[in-house]
Order: structure tokens, then sequence, then C-alpha cells
């Protein structure tokens, strides 16, 4: 039985936040298959599996903070002793949220935040997951309008995934409405050609 740890992805972090979990007990996995997606304020990283077996314990939910050295799945591949394996660090495909580089010249985090919008700059405020982030501007949802369920009221990926916008009850309301009006208006008046005519 295989131990699989949190391991250390980079950047000086200690914890993250799981903001999906790719397998369940039971299933068949084979090694490199990614096992679970991790946020951080700095990077997204997809998890890998380090060996082939089948998932014996899921230790890990979405939205869940976890830190570096906690063992989030348990693998079985037919040996009875239990042994803890990390991911190698190279074999963690971070996936990259802010550009850190305009070609092939470095750009500073202090230079991009200097020039910035001021509303932008409120934006920054709001706590969200890097992927959060992305999904929502991809999505066009305002992240000033949600509530998040994660640590603190972070805004996890779920919490844009599940927002559900007004604006078709808006619509309906608005259609609505004007029906009402259109029922109380008054009727035209029918003049009777059906009688005869006198000269």
């Amino acid at each position: 039985m295989y131990q699989v740890k949190f391991a250390d992805i980079g950047e000086g972090l200690t914890e993250g936040i799981v903001a999906e979990v790719l397998v369940k007990v039971g299933d068949s996995v084979k090694e490199g298959q990614p096992l679970y997606f991790v946020e951080t304020d700095k990077v997204n990283s997809e998890i890998p599996s380090p060996i082939s077996g089948k998932i014996a314990i899921v230790n890990i939910k979405p939205g869940q903070e976890i830190k570096v050295g906690e063992v989030v799945i348990e693998i079985d591949n037919g040996n009875a002793s239990a042994a803890t394996v990390q991911p190698k660090k190279e074999e963690i495909k971070p996936i990259e949220e802010n550009a850190s580089v305009v070609g092939a010249t470095p750009v500073s985090n202090e230079i991009i935040t200097r020039n910035v919008a001021a509303k932008e700059i409120t934006k920054t405020q709001i706590k969200a997951t890097p992927l959060a982030r992305k999904i929502a501007a991809d999505l066009n949802v305002d992240l000033s309008i949600l509530i998040g369920s994660g640590p603190n009221g972070r805004i996890l990926v779920a919490d844009v995934k599940n927002y559900q916008p007004t604006k078709l009850v808006q619509i309906e309301e608005k259609i609505t409405t004007q029906s009402i009006a259109q029922t109380n208006s008054p009727m035209p008046k029918v003049v009777d050609v059906s009688a005869p005519l006198s000269w």
C-alpha cells in the first residue's frame, strides 16, 4: 500500500486547496495519471500518480485545505507493506496563471502591480484561487458577487461553476409585466358592418 503525500510543489508554499479530485476508491490508475488538482496562491498544479495500482483510500475532497506532507491518497499495488511516495517535482505540471515574462524579458510583479488600474487592484483583494479567477474571467463572472466556500471565505472553482446568473429570470419577469399591461389595455372599438345601410 502506497501513501501519496502532498509534496512541496515549489514557490516556498506549505499548503494548498484541493480544486478537484479526479479519482475515487476502486479506480485503477497508471503511473503519471492525474490524481487531483491543487490550487495555491501562486500556482495551480495537476498532481500525477507516482505508481500504478488501485485507489484504496481518498482522504481529500474539493475545497479542502491540505498541507505539505499530508497523506492525501493511498494506492494498493499488491504490496502489503506500506510505503510513502511523493510526486517528483519535475512530474508536476503547473498551470500558468500570470505570465512573468514578456518575450524573453522578465517582468517583476512590482512593476505589474504599479501599472494596473485601480479597479483591478480592487479585484485582486478578493480572496479567490488563481484557477477560480481564470474560469471566472472565461465565463464573464464577477467575483465580487460570489460567496466563497473555501477556507476564510476564499472563492473556489466550484463556487464559480455553481453560480447561476439572474438574467433569464429578469427577462421572464419583464415579459410577464408587459403581458399584464397589454391585458389591462382597453379593447379597440369594433364597428358592425353587417347592419343594413340607410340611404
